[in-house]
């Protein structure tokens, strides 16, 4: 397409190829009358005639030349070559991505903050312009230089950037095919139709996220596993970062659109005090560009990030507790492992266009000097065959583990990722059976102890998971309130009545009233016996293993026991806003460092301290299990397999098998199994 030393469009002489991917090819050339050097981007051959394509491609030149300032890479020329294939002309940049120099290591937070808010400018002018990128993330992220040698920061490649004003359905549609999983929105996965600015804030703080830690907040092996984790799961834990950063990235990261910042503008407020005077210099543009009458705090006023009221921040800096761990609604709560990220890293690419980045190798770069001379068009090449697997199984297999566990608004929430499958939707169907069916047992044990106001607000919460059901509200509707002269329930009251209908198999009244118990003493044992055992009965694993992890040893054995009947596994994390133990999240942190450094038997006695702590803790136990796969040991890593709940098996077997040892789904006998319990004191 493309020949050094050939002349095209009359005017450009061909220097040499700087790179070439799935769509085109970007080379160097020679503007022959204004001896300038330049870039050209032309689209390949096969593709030219596809129209979808071909509009994406000249939308990428319409879309930079409305930008006006300095951190677009400017472009100067569009045409149609003699052979019929669209071309893009636009500067030559010396530089790199940053991709590139990320993959050196984690960048200090004050340099980060300022290549981060260059871009932010060049993304705010096109949020004012109605425009969004929708494909932030360090490779079109270029660091080059200005004329007097200060770092300047472009973004590249505004292709799939949609107006919010645009109305062609034909390249939303195709637009959603593009862009890289691993930093889009979870509004973006499901649909790009209705995305907005703040799904760039979304991608923003990925982008924060994997510049100061040297990796992503959530990994996975396919399209489809990344696309469900950033959905459901939280993000990893930030830690050894100053806890006013990672608040301003976790705010970022929030699963909701209107819980992150709201503008490019709000963010770089928050985001200016780490930077230097340049960093400041772009936040006030930025303000000048959003409209922003908010005045950006000066470096040496102390900031207090507005997430401050949703993110949990460590006191001092470097402090091991998960930073940032935003009080999303309980129901989205699900504590991640936490050496998830530091263990099984991954990144295989899945889709024709969909392209997610693996974590590379600390490599020396190798040499680029340019922008567009470093990307061949954003597409990559096609996927080898492994990867081409069917990514509705795995939405099903996850579906299924969830189903497994009677975690059932977990499936709902993913819903969207299988829309045209029917396997897929049989399983949200019935789950979204069972979770009314839940919450309709949850709201009628309320009503039936008159707490008529908690018994609304459950109404209310479920019904934002399922909207169009009407049974919800009339179930809370129909409670009638205590007497105005009942008398005041004594603790002694109430826990008799909670024995009284644990005794009737009225699993629902016992719940609410050790509940009500627990909301007047938190460590009543005995409220907290009959919560954990009639959770299990109502199937309500989140709340099961809540309860469970605050029962004293004995209590536990019994609980296990009854819960293990009803196919709930209490053990584990809680998918709760508690958490471990600060020293245990520590520990876990340390464990993991030394895991992904290969020190093996460090992290092997960390982990086994933590489990004299937490003998279920999740982490802990597949760190155990991975050491015990490296040396081969066969027989320990078994056992420790079938500790952990079956949705958190597949990550441990998929890491033994490349260390050689196949484990297999016979479950071992246990010499040390209590014999059936004595049936639960009230």
């Amino acid at each position: 397409m493309l020949e050094v030393g050939s002349i095209v469009a009359g005017k450009l002489r061909i220097e040499r190829i700087l790179g070439e991917g799935g769509m085109g090819v970007v080379a160097a050339a020679t503007h022959l009358q204004l001896d300038q050097p330049v870039a050209i981007k032309v689209l390949r051959t096969e593709l030219a005639s596809n129209s979808e394509v071909a509009e994406r491609f000249q939308r990428e030149a319409r879309s930079s030349v409305r930008l006006k300032n300095e951190h677009v890479c400017k472009v100067s020329d569009v045409g149609t070559l003699e052979s019929g294939e669209p071309y893009i002309v636009m500067e030559l940049l010396d530089g790199e991505d940053l991709a590139h120099v990320i993959e050196r290591g984690a960048l200090p937070l004050g340099l980060l903050a300022d290549y981060v808010l260059q871009a932010c400018v060049a993304v705010a002018e096109a949020h004012a312009l109605g425009m969004v990128h929708r494909d932030l993330k360090p490779a079109n992220l270029f660091v080059t230089h200005r004329v007097d040698g200060s770092t300047l920061v472009k973004v590249l490649d505004f292709g799939i950037a949609k107006s919010q004003q645009a109305t062609d359905v034909r390249l939303t549609k195709t637009a959603m095919m593009m862009g890289s999983p691993a930093y889009m929105s979870p509004e973006q996965l499901r649909s790009a139709h209705d995305v907005d600015a703040r799904t760039d804030v979304w991608s923003i703080g990925v982008i924060l996220y994997e510049g100061c830690s040297g990796r992503l907040p959530f990994e996975a092996t396919s399209v489809t596993e990344m696309a469900v984790k950033v959905a459901v799961d939280p993000p990893a834990p930030l830690t050894g970062v100053d806890p006013a950063f990672a608040a301003i990235v976790m705010r970022c990261l929030e699963k909701q659109p209107e819980a992150r910042f709201q503008t490019v503008g709000e963010l770089a407020e928050a985001l200016a005090p780490f930077g230097s005077e340049s960093a400041h210099g772009s936040a006030l543009m930025i303000a000048r560009i959003s409209g922003s009458r908010t005045a950006v705090p000066s470096a040496s006023r102390s900031m207090a990030p507005a997430s401050a009221s949703r993110a949990a921040v460590a006191p001092t800096l470097g402090s091991p507790t998960a930073l940032g761990q935003t009080q999303l609604p309980a129901a989205k709560k699900r504590w991640p492992l936490v050496v998830g990220g530091l263990v099984l890293v991954a990144g295989a690419a899945l889709g024709a266009t969909l392209v997610m980045r693996h974590a590379p190798a600390k490599t020396p770069p190798r040499p680029i000097d340019a922008a567009v001379v470093a990307k061949a068009i954003d597409a990559a090449p096609p996927p080898p065959a492994d990867a081409a697997e069917d990514p509705r199984e795995a939405v099903r297999e996850k579906m299924a583990d969830f189903a497994e566990n009677h975690e059932y608004l977990a499936i709902l929430q993913i819903a969207d990722l299988a829309p045209n499958d029917p396997v897929a939707q049989q399983l949200v169907a019935d789950a979204r059976e069972k979770y009314v069916a839940e919450q309709l047992a949850a709201i009628d044990g309320q009503n039936r102890i008159g707490a008529c106001k908690k018994a609304k607000e459950l109404a209310d919460a479920a019904q934002k998971n399922v909207p169009d059901d009407r049974t919800l509200e009339a179930k809370a509707a129909a409670c009638k309130p205590p007497a105005p002269h009942a008398p005041v329930e004594t603790t002694e009251t109430l826990m008799k009545n909670a024995g009284d209908a644990f005794a009737k198999k009225d699993y629902a009244a016992t719940l609410a009233l050790a509940e009500k118990v627990l909301d007047k003493e938190t460590a009543n044992e005995g409220a907290l016996r009959l919560a954990t055992l009639s959770s299990c009965s109502l199937h309500d694993a989140k709340k099961a293993r809540l309860y469970y992890l605050q029962l004293n040893a004995s209590d536990r054995n019994y609980a296990l026991f009854w819960c293990n009947k009803e196919n709930i596994i209490p053990t584990g994390e809680p998918e709760a806003s508690a958490g471990p133990p600060p020293e245990v999240k520590a520990d876990l942190v340390k464990a993991g460092t030394a895991l992904a450094k290969g020190d093996d038997k460090s992290a092997l006695a960390i982990a086994n301290q933590v489990l004299k702590i937490a003998p279920r803790n999740v982490a802990a136990l597949t760190i155990v299990g991975i050491v015990a796969c490296k040396d081969h040991d066969a027989k320990l890593a078994q056992a420790t397999l079938h500790k952990l709940p079956p949705r958190k098996q597949k990550a441990m077997r998929t890491a033994c098998e490349k260390n050689g040892v196949t484990l297999t789904d016979e479950t071992p006998v246990d010499p040390y199994a209590p014999p059936p319990p004595p049936p639960p004191r009230r």
